[in-house]
């Protein structure tokens, strides 16, 4: 697993228990992709529904959370990247980029200020107390918030609209969209095993309205979780027990300490050695690389597609 995958993992579960205002229990809105132009910049709505004025050009910006990295990389913007989150750890050229803080150390505003950035990145790891004091400070803070992969497609655009990388962004979706078109022709119509989603030894997973969930039903499998009524669910032993997962995927515990727990000997998942270690940061981070997950996940529940 990449360094840094827990610590973004516990950060994103905190942060739904924790962390108030915008980041619970918020309906997300599809961002408007067209900004409208203005004298200032151009006019969006953001995944909160918030209206923001993006200066125009946009030559330096920053990312507050590794997802949004991976999307300003991806899109060829890496040279007007002037300040990342601490946990922005790939591609690994954007461990060079000033590091602004990040998470329970708190960000540095001074660093920010001086960065001079006439874009911020957030998203829904991101506090509204840090939102509203960087909007304090004049600056243009736009939050991405995906739930889903054509939520993760959607940010893309957005962010290719308020760069000047339009033809890149729609280079890349189409990339992608092809990618998954791929696996769900696959899946489509094939039998479902039953999948838990081990995010910590906590017992943390995917409920509905999350992008993991998302990614399972694309993959061909059936989330345990699926009823839960929340995108992030606590569950307790006896829960995953009497669901009987036929297949476990864990994302920090290791798979001989889940194949090892008491009273688990009986799950089909590890009656028949289906328990799975993936890297975390390909089913945690709502970017490019969310695709990757997806892949790696079909893979894993149905190999007999992939011969």
């Amino acid at each position: 697993m990449a360094q840094g995958t827990s610590t973004v993992i516990i950060v994103v579960i905190a942060a739904v228990v924790i962390v108030g205002g915008l980041s619970v229990g918020l309906l997300v809105v599809a961002p408007a992709l067209q900004g409208v132009e203005d004298p200032s910049g151009i006019r969006i709505v953001d995944d909160y529904g918030r209206n923001v004025t993006v200066p125009q050009p946009v030559e330096r910006i920053i990312s507050l959370a590794p997802s949004n990295t991976e999307i300003l990389f991806a899109l060829g913007l890496d040279d007007k990247v002037v300040g990342v989150d601490q946990a922005s750890d790939y591609p690994p050229e954007a461990q060079d980029k000033t590091v602004v803080g990040g998470y329970f150390g708190g960000y540095n505003l001074e660093v920010i200020t001086v960065l001079d950035p006439q874009l911020i990145l957030a998203s829904s790891i991101n506090s509204e107390q840090l939102i509203g004091d960087l909007e304090n400070r004049s600056f243009a803070v736009v939050v991405l918030d995906a739930s889903d992969i054509d939520g993760v497609f959607d940010d893309i655009e957005l962010v290719g609209s308020i760069t000047d990388a339009d033809a890149e962004a729609e280079g890349l979706i189409s990339n992608l969209t092809t990618r998954v078109e791929t696996i769900t022709n696959l899946t489509h119509g094939v039998e479902t095993p039953s999948v838990y989603i081990e995010l910590d030894n906590n017992l943390w997973t995917y409920g509905p309205g999350s992008f993991g969930h998302d990614l399972l039903g694309l993959a061909g499998g059936e989330n345990i979780a699926g009823s839960m009524g929340y995108p992030w669910v606590k569950l307790d032993e006896e829960f995953v027990v009497t669901s009987s997962p036929d297949i476990i995927i864990t994302v920090f515990t290791p798979v001989e300490e889940i194949k090892s727990r008491p009273g688990w000997s009986d799950i089909p998942a590890i009656q028949n050695d289906k328990v799975f270690a993936v890297d975390g940061d390909l089913i945690s981070r709502p970017g490019p690389r969310i695709v990757d997950g997806l892949e790696e996940l079909a893979h894993l529940i149905h190999p007999e597609l992939f011969p």
